[in-house]
């Protein structure tokens, strides 16, 4: 989450939203997680993409994990998605596409 107010490549950036980036690059900023997820995902291109990885960390409920996952099983029914359990303690969620 973001921890103050900024801009970054034109994106405004408010405290406490949920942000979204590929590698160094900031690509989403929105208050509500799902909505940052599928957002994110979208401008990754996630439908180019055979398999992702959906890495649910520490502070994620597993009831939401499974609504999201769901989602996207029914958005991208040609992307196979693998779901991992990782409880990392930063990210709520690490997605890895291939």
């Amino acid at each position: 989450r973001a921890n103050r107010d900024s801009v970054s490549n034109g994106l405004q950036i408010k405290n406490g939203d949920y942000i979204g980036f590929e590698n160094k690059d900031i690509l989403v900023s929105l208050p509500e997680r799902r909505r940052a997820s599928l957002e994110l995902l979208r401008k990754m291109n996630i439908e180019g993409f055979d398999v992702m990885m959906l890495i649910r960390g520490r502070d994620v409920d597993e009831s939401e994990c499974d609504g999201l996952e769901k989602e996207l099983c029914a958005l991208y029914k040609r992307t196979e998605i693998i779901r991992i359990d990782g409880g990392q303690p930063i990210y709520d969620y690490i997605f890895v596409l291939q």
